[in-house]
């Protein structure tokens, strides 16, 4: 899969999370992964049309309450239905950024459905088909993970596939 595409949602949460938040994103290969005691707490969006595939974005529960904070201006200390919810439009506004870049860059039909959080660590079954790229970030809320994972893609553009 090209790397454009790929990009596109890693620039996007980039972006989203200096512009909306005020926070800024630092990759970090060598940080490390969320210890196996905590929470993981995973906001994603499913893609579907030219590309299949997922966005996802995987915190603690502590980064999942500053983060809401953050963007709510409402202090939380524990992961509720408010947090959650938070954290799923995140997702949202990350991955509907990224497919407007991707639209103006010529790729479209790819939707995306609603978003969706999942608490705990997923399957590792569930997450050895297709490509996956996850990039670790820290930040001064704590580590951000980003996930993209493609099944298959399809690039189209204006004038037919490529």
């Amino acid at each position: 899969m090209p790397d454009p595409y790929i990009d596109a949602f890693f620039a996007e949460a980039v972006d989203t999370f200096r512009s909306m938040l005020q926070v800024q994103l630092n990759e970090d290969p060598a940080a490390p992964k969320i210890p196996e005691d905590a929470l993981e707490v995973s906001a994603f969006v499913g893609l579907s049309g030219a590309a299949n595939g997922s966005l996802m974005l995987i915190v603690t529960e502590d980064v999942a309450c500053r983060l809401y904070a953050r963007f709510t201006k409402q202090a939380r200390t524990e992961l509720d239905e408010m947090v959650m919810d938070g954290l799923v439009e995140l997702v949202n506004i990350i991955g509907g950024n990224a497919l407007g870049r991707l639209e103006k860059a010529g790729v479209e039909r790819i939707v995306m459905s609603c978003p969706d959080i999942a608490l705990g660590r997923p399957r590792e079954n569930a997450r050895d088909a297709g490509k996956i790229v996850q990039r670790v970030y820290q930040s001064e809320l704590g580590p951000v993970t980003v996930e993209v994972k493609v099944l298959a893609l399809s690039l189209v553009n204006k004038e037919g596939p490529r």
